[in-house]
């Protein structure tokens, strides 16, 4: 016989789905799959042994197929038609199905399953999948005695911005706090570009009213790639760095990240390229002050080392962000997120005159973003 705890366990449920920050409905009773499938890769007829002997697994390949309940043409249009071509006239639009080879990543999107009925600021029971993209099939079923039902197919890619540990996305409380960020930074997209600046500057018309996006950078600091900076005169617009006392010769190459003087955890930089002189000693080519931190000047023989697990993360709508207007009469800035509410980033222009903009994460601030209100 079941106990009241495993009765207590069993319950209809059914998922809110937001796709690319977009709440596009909720799903059918019991439509939901999320098939996680390990990549097996057996070892197989070793000596004198048959069949397998030892499995590794090599990565995940992750579906999600649903039942929309409630849909609409812009549903069908904007998300489920990704990537085939779109023709206004009039005020009215069409999207052409056609038989182009398409590549699908870039029209990938974060996609969140919340269960319905539960606040939003609970994640506990969540799926989340940062790159995400409608493959089909779009099978559009009804009738004039119920509702429509739209389900769909997503394939869930891993997004390479991430940890190797969370690559694909997560289940659970996937907002909680991953320690102290090395940089939190404001951009106006969705998906960091890489390297990623924080944005300085944003001019708001009247009565405009914009999205922005708040990014973590989370990492660890290698122990085994390190150097020293070997310039005594190193300013913030040198792209050039050259560095000596190399622990490991071709430790770096080009698309790593480095910090620089990380006792005083001052700058993060990109590698464009890297030049080796010997074994001890490069040259690389960098784009300075990236993830929300600042090109500075530097002493010579401060620490140069290799960033490793760089993981870079969309926070805005996270509840452990906190977004602030240091002049909320001139331009406001949307700090909530519930199921009623949702605006945390979004800026509005309320009186022609200015404001800062930060967004600070687990006690780390980025740097301000000025919006001019004209």
């Amino acid at each position: 016989m079941p106990s009241s705890a495993d009765i207590a366990d069993i319950r209809l449920q059914a998922y809110e789905i937001t796709y690319d920050s977009e709440d596009i409905g909720f799903t059918t009773n019991g439509s939901t799959v999320i098939n996680v499938n390990g990549v097996p890769v057996p070892v197989d007829n070793v000596e004198q042994l048959r069949g397998v002997v030892k499995l590794f697994r090599a990565g995940w390949e992750i579906t999600v197929d649903i039942e929309l309940k409630d849909t609409s043409p812009a549903t069908i249009n904007g998300l489920a038609m990704r990537g085939e071509s779109i023709e206004t006239s009039g005020g009215k639009s069409r999207f052409n199905i056609g038989d182009a080879i398409t590549n699908m990543e870039p029209f990938a999107a974060e996609l969140k399953l919340h269960v319905q009925g539960i606040d939003l600021s609970d994640t506990s029971d969540d799926w989340l999948f940062f790159k995400a993209v409608i493959v089909g099939p779009i099978a559009l079923t009804g009738s004039n005695i119920d509702h429509q039902v739209l389900p769909l197919t997503f394939q869930v890619l891993p997004d390479f911005d991430k940890s190797s540990e969370r690559r694909f996305g997560a289940f659970g409380s996937h907002d909680i706090s991953q320690g102290t960020p090395r940089g939190i930074w404001i951009t106006m997209g969705k998906r960091p570009i890489t390297p990623s600046q924080h944005l300085t500057a944003l001019t708001l018309d009247a009565d405009q009213v914009d999205q922005i996006q708040a990014f973590e950078h989370a990492s660890d600091i290698s122990t085994t790639i390190t150097a020293l900076l070997n310039d005594a005169g190193l300013v913030a617009t040198d792209k050039d760095i050259v560095v000596d006392a190399l622990t490991v010769d071709n430790g770096v190459a080009a698309n790593d990240f480095l910090i620089l003087d990380s006792a005083s955890g001052k700058e993060i930089v990109f590698v464009e390229s890297v030049v080796r002189i010997n074994a001890t000693e490069a040259t690389y080519t960098t784009v300075r002050g990236v993830h929300g931190t600042t090109a500075a000047a530097h002493a010579n023989d401060v620490t140069v080392e290799l960033l490793e697990d760089v993981s870079v993360t969309r926070i805005t709508d996270s509840q452990d962000v906190a977004w602030a207007s240091d002049d909320p009469a001139d331009v406001a800035v949307g700090d909530t997120f519930t199921s009623t509410t949702q605006n945390k980033g979004q800026v509005s222009h309320v009186a022609v005159g200015s404001a800062n903009i930060t967004a600070t994460f687990n006690a780390v601030a980025s740097p301000v973003t000025l919006i001019t209100s004209t």
